[in-house]
């Protein structure tokens, strides 16, 4: 029970903080602040769109948005785990994360965020 309320609370915060970026029109903290897109950038509307099963959407957003948010809970509930399951989390986020790098160096060099 203690995990779920850590999870609303978490999510609560998140929420709020995205809904307050965009009534106030900064949106993205990192791109408000140095002009440069973020690597994370289009990641809330690629998974909302995802939800609504616009898969062009999508890909067009942020083609890793997926594969970071399943990364970053793997790698938050790491611990929570069977401790032979460590080592393969610990690949797959760095792979993610690399891989993530490379795709935003792309997408960046490319035009291609939105």
């Amino acid at each position: 029970m203690k995990l779920v309320l850590k999870h609303l609370l978490i999510f609560g915060v998140a929420g709020g903080a995205i809904l307050l970026l965009d009534t106030t029109g900064i949106g993205c903290t990192f791109r408000y602040l140095t002009g440069i897109p973020c690597p994370a950038c289009g990641t809330t509307r690629s998974l909302l769109s995802l939800l609504t099963l616009d898969l062009g959407a999508y890909v067009r957003y942020n083609p890793m948005a997926l594969p970071i948010a399943s990364a970053l809970l793997l790698g938050v509930h790491a611990s929570k785990l069977p401790q032979r399951y460590f080592r393969p989390i610990l690949v797959y986020v760095v792979v993610v994360a690399a891989l993530a790098v490379v795709v935003y160096v792309y997408r960046l060099l490319h035009g291609l965020i939105p």
